[in-house]
């Protein structure tokens, strides 16, 4: 559960933008559902959606998936089945390697590559469409979280990445990504240990493929290696490689609605520098070549010759930006919603979106600093005050979080967003009675907002009420059937009060739904108590021998 999902507007011009600050969101099951097919015919395995041309998808996954003789299909997430094109089928060097394609005028997402060295201990998930088991008759998606144990520096073939928990057969060929939704390998394959009679779940890291020579590894490598627009910051986060921002058709480089050309080579000469648009080309060529200083230098000339144009050229880019946010395209999102910043740097919702996004990387002070601007300029929005909270809650700052909400509560009274989060700053600081009479006004403004529901759960089991954490479970469940979160809370429940195979059962539905619920770590972060956490430990640990 998201420790706050507020709902702010962004209003760009005549255009209203919805931002949904997500705090610290990591990658979705629905983003890493949208990337990953599944493969049927003479064997069966999973695939990631990496290139588009034209009406042509390319799907990278193990060679040790296609190579059998025969017919096969391609199932997307929307559940279309595609024919693949058996001559398409091909081998990369000699490696467990396959990119395979398929033709459909549908327009499906693709993964972005990550193209620097993987670390180990970095938290990733395995996404793919496991075959039928003792618990199903068919092939289901599953999307299991992992951990890099170890990156082996001599590896006796491609098969480098070695992973923490036990993945599923149909699973070979799916992706492995990175918290940030990045293809940063592929799975393939478990090995048994005959020394210690213990399997390892391996996977091949994306760099291999780049290195191999296709055409579609060329091009991907080729349209990185483009000079692009990136943050300048130090966090590791902001120094991969990020696609540049796309231009829609333009007229003489920039269109009159106010299109920068962002993605277009480095001009050899600059225009002569008479007029806004020159500059304002001229700021975004630097900042490709991360002159941040210079660019600044340039908008700044850039407003002074024309400030209503500058404004517009921002807002394009923020409106931009707030799209690709909603697709969680953050890598995007980021450079519009900065250059946004310098050409209309009085524009309240532009700030707002990008103190969002820095929330998005982890940058908390730029993301608080971003905010407080945005609140300067338009101290009765609420919904800014809102994200400032959830800001400080991110650092710890409890007491500081509380205030923020407190604050945001005197604009918005019955915001139950508002009303969750200080309900969950007032839990970390035990402070009980006052979290559930917040949950409690969240629930009275929003009859269904079970994440409250869930969190008075959590409230009564640290306090030894597991009764009456049972019946809010039960509640939140209701209200919403596929949440994993109160599904695994009331399973651990169950199980410890005694009642064994209905908490199995239940337990079992609810890390189908959402694996990342088998990690304590994530349990921590969405306030679990230690009581619960304890609880659930030994409960993990029988539904492991099951």
């Amino acid at each position: 559960m998201k420790l706050f999902n507020g709902l702010s507007s962004v209003l760009v011009g005549a255009t209203i933008v919805i931002v949904q600050p997500q705090v610290a969101a990591a990658l979705t099951e629905s983003q890493a559902y949208q990337v990953t097919v599944r493969i049927d015919g003479a064997k069966t395995g999973s695939g990631v959606i990496i290139d588009r041309q034209g009406n042509s998808y390319t799907v990278l996954t193990n060679w040790h998936v296609v190579e059998k003789a025969g017919n096969y299909t391609i199932q997307t997430f929307d559940r279309n089945t595609y024919q693949l094109n058996r001559s398409t089928i091909k081998r990369l060097g000699n490696l467990d390697l396959a990119e395979v394609q398929f033709v459909s005028t549908q327009n499906y997402r693709k993964a972005d590559l990550y193209f620097d060295r993987l670390n180990a201990r970095s938290t990733v998930y395995i996404s793919g469409w496991a075959d039928p088991d003792e618990l199903s008759t068919a092939r289901e998606y599953v999307l299991i979280p992992q951990v890099i144990t170890r990156i082996v520096e001599k590896p006796k073939d491609e098969y480098s990445l070695v992973f923490s928990n036990p993945t599923k057969p149909g699973m070979s060929g799916g992706p492995v990504l990175d918290e940030q939704g990045r293809l940063v390998g592929i799975h393939g394959q478990a090995r048994v240990d005959a020394r210690t009679a213990t399997a390892d779940f391996l996977g091949i890291p994306i760099q291999i493929y780049l290195k191999i020579a296709s055409p579609t590894a060329k091009r991907l490598q080729e349209q990185a290696n483009k000079p692009n627009i990136a943050s300048t910051n130090n966090d590791t986060t902001s120094q991969t490689k990020k696609p540049a921002i796309e231009t829609r058709p333009s007229q003489s480089n920039a269109s009159a609605t106010g299109n920068i050309p962002v993605n277009q080579p480095a001009p050899t000469t600059y225009p002569t520098l008479s007029d806004a648009q020159a500059y304002f080309s001229r700021g975004v060529d630097r900042w490709k070549k991360g002159d941040e200083q210079g660019a600044s230098e340039d908008f700044k000339q850039g407003q002074k010759l024309d400030p209503n144009k500058a404004s517009q050229e921002g807002l394009v880019l923020a409106q931009e930006a707030a799209k690709l946010f909603q697709s969680q395209q953050y890598d995007k999102a980021m450079p519009r919603a900065q250059i946004a910043s310098y050409l209309a740097p009085n524009n309240d919702k532009v700030w707002s979106l990008l103190g969002v996004l820095y929330l998005q990387f982890k940058k908390i002070d730029d993301a608080i600093a971003a905010l407080k601007k945005a609140q300067s300029l338009n101290p009765k929005n609420g919904d800014i005050v809102f994200v400032l909270g959830a800001a400080h809650f991110q650092q710890q700052k409890y007491q500081a979080a509380a205030s923020y909400f407190q604050e945001g509560l005197k604009l918005k009274p019955n915001d139950p967003e508002g009303l969750f989060g200080l309900g969950n700053s007032y839990y970390i600081l035990r402070q009980y009675s006052n979290a559930i009479a917040q949950y409690n006004k969240a629930i009275s403004s929003n009859q269904k907002f079970w994440p409250a529901i869930n969190n008075i759960g959590l409230v009564k089991y640290a306090q030894g009420d597991v009764a009456n954490a049972i019946k809010q479970w039960q509640t939140a469940v209701n209200i919403e059937p596929k949440a994993a979160e109160p599904m695994l809370a009331l399973a651990v429940a169950l199980y410890t009060k005694g009642d064994r195979q209905q908490g199995l059962a239940i337990g079992k539905k609810a890390i189908s739904i959402d694996g990342r619920y088998k990690n304590i770590e994530f349990l921590k972060k969405n306030l679990w108590g230690d009581r619960l956490l304890a609880d659930t430990k030994k409960f993990l640990q029988y539904l492991e021998t099951r």
